[in-house]
Formats: C-alpha cells, structure tokens, sequence
C-alpha cells in the first residue's frame, strides 16, 4: 500500500494567540529545516509576536535552535528563549500535543489536503483556549517544580 505524504503543520499557542501553520520540507522524513523555519514560519507569525510583546518560546529542535535562525531573529527583532531539549515538562504545547496527536491519527486521511483539514477541525476543536491560559497562569509553579525535580520528569 502507498504511503500517503506526510502533513507537517507548526502550531504555536500562547495567551489569547493559537495558531498552526502548514509548510513543507525539502526531505522526504518531514524534518523541518532552518530555511523553511526563517523563510516560512518565522516571517508569518513575527508581526502577530511583535505587536502583542511576546517572546516566542520554542524548544530545541535542530532548525529552531540553529545559528541560522538566531542571526535571523536579531535581526529581525525577534525575542527568543529556546528551552533545554530534554525538558518536556518546560512545554505547554507538548502536554497538550499528545491527544491531538492521537486523535489525528486514529483515523486515516485519504490525502494531503484531507489530513490538513483534519488536522485543522481537531486543532480547533480540541486546543481550547481557557486551557492554554489556565496553564500558563500555572506556568511560573511549573518551573519551579521542574526545577526541584532536578530536570528529572514531573506530573506535567
């Protein structure tokens, strides 16, 4: 059976902000690049994250994380923190990634364009906003738990 083209869509979320942005890539495993994170990604949500005063908050993937993307968010004006890659509990996106993440794939999509709008009705549905915000309001306790834990897995 043919394997269908993988979906890759960026969701970023945040206080009153949720967002998903689909791209694609120049490989065939679906891994995003640096390029595709400062020409497609970056550019499409720098206004939204400047004009509320955000900071984007984004983990340690290799294209997120690269000189490339930093020399392009200084000079874009971009205000980072990139989070240790190993601390999962640090995301507020990951604790909430894994049943979307479920849900998704539970059922097969027929085509590119099905999973996108797939992936789109869950996202609506599902990333509710009061609890992205209930979880931010949290998120201070959330640091200082992973911090006494030592970096070591907590209940988030």
């Amino acid at each position: 059976e043919k394997h269908l083209k993988l979906v890759n869509v960026f969701v970023i979320i945040g206080w009153d902000y949720r967002r998903i942005i689909p791209y694609e890539v120049p490989n065939k495993v679906g891994k995003m690049t640096s390029k595709v994170y400062t020409e497609v990604i970056l550019p499409s949500i720098l206004q939204d994250l400047k004009d509320q005063g955000l900071t984007l908050c984004q983990d340690a993937d290799s294209a997120h994380d690269s000189k490339e993307t930093k020399a392009w968010a200084k000079k874009n004006g971009l205000r980072l923190i990139t989070l240790p890659g190993v601390l999962p509990d640090f995301s507020i996106l990951e604790s909430m990634a894994h049943p979307l993440k479920r849900m998704f794939h539970s059922k097969r999509c027929a085509s590119e364009k099905a999973g996108l709008a797939r992936f789109t009705k869950i996202f609506e549905e599902e990333m509710d906003q009061k609890t992205i915000q209930n979880m931010y309001k949290y998120y201070c306790k959330r640091l200082h738990d992973c911090r006494r834990a030592g970096g070591q897995m907590t209940k988030y």
